[in-house]
């Protein structure tokens, strides 16, 4: 089963949300949510496109959890 970035299983049953999906979302930019990515903040996929590029997918489930516990942190 593949992984995300945090190590958490991705089942085949995960709705895998696109990264303007999370944008509207988070109401963030594009740079800000690849850096998320690429540092593991967020719960993501890399999925390599071609030689270099890659893009990234986030489990719905699991970028809710995250950002329930981020809403717990600061109520």
């Amino acid at each position: 089963m593949p992984k995300s970035k945090r190590g958490e299983r991705i089942t085949l049953d995960d709705e895998l949300l696109t990264p303007a999906e999370v944008q509207q979302i988070l109401r963030c930019g594009e740079r800000t949510l690849q850096r998320y990515a690429l540092d593991g903040t967020i719960p993501s996929i890399a999925i390599k496109q071609g030689r270099a590029k890659k893009t990234y997918r986030f489990p719905r489930r699991q970028l809710e959890d995250w950002l329930n516990e981020r809403a717990a942190v600061s109520a």
